[in-house]
């Protein structure tokens, strides 16, 4: 069979503009919180600054993360619940894509259109965390929410110590996940979230994926717009 290849816009200006938005606001966060937890930072004026870039790091995190679950919701499209959901399919690429990962790239990459089928299953849990990290800090830093809470300052800063660890382990997998994809397949997953279009091969009627990219029996049929259907 013959293969063309086909670009898509998959990804729309406010999902990108979200994602990056909370890829920044973790990477402040992180440097400037292990700088304040590490004590290597003994000069007062650094510390103040270091904590000056951390709290509205965390409050500009929070408010991204509060937009992205508000489009869960809003959006019925790729940055929707709908486009969320796992399906009976979705489950089965989803351990195809676990195994593909766990052989570091030497399996046969399922076949998907937008979002990766296994981190479908992760997404949640790390939105649920990164919400315990902004409850936590804001917490640690206002007085009123503790007594509401009732803990400690020590308790809040083991929580948020830890939920940090977490938060960079998932995104180091996150980022680990996105480049084996990129070695593997033909598409854009490094750019694609920075102008929004992925690349499939297809069939010279332009019905046919052929390439890694769902279970191997699912397709992801696209039409001349460049609108894509399953």
């Amino acid at each position: 069979m013959k293969v063309d290849y086909h670009q898509s816009y998959i990804w729309p200006l406010w999902l990108r503009l979200i994602h990056w938005a909370m890829a920044l606001g973790v990477v402040v966060l992180a440097t400037s919180g292990w700088l304040l937890g590490s004590g290597l930072v003994v000069n007062e004026q650094l510390r103040d600054v270091l904590l000056g870039m951390h709290l509205p790091a965390g409050q500009f995190l929070a408010a991204a993360l509060a937009a992205r679950l508000v489009m869960l919701f809003l959006n019925k499209d790729v940055g929707g619940w709908k486009a969320m959901q796992i399906t009976r399919e979705g489950a089965r690429a989803a351990g195809e894509m676990f195994r593909f990962y766990l052989a570091f790239g030497r399996r046969q990459m399922p076949a998907f259109h937008s979002h990766d089928p296994l981190w479908k299953l992760i997404y949640p849990a790390f939105f649920l965390l990164l919400g315990i990290q902004a409850l936590t800090g804001l917490a640690f830093q206002y007085g009123a929410m503790r007594r509401v809470l009732r803990v400690g300052s020590d308790v809040l800063d083991t929580l948020h110590s830890a939920g940090a660890w977490l938060v960079l382990w998932v995104v180091g997998l996150h980022v680990a996940a996105v480049l084996l994809r990129k070695v593997r397949s033909q598409g854009y997953e490094v750019s694609s979230m920075l102008h929004g279009h992925r690349l499939f091969k297809v069939d010279r009627e332009g019905s046919v994926d052929v390439q890694s990219m769902m279970a191997p029996s699912v397709s992801v049929t696209l039409d001349l717009s460049g609108k894509s259907k399953r």
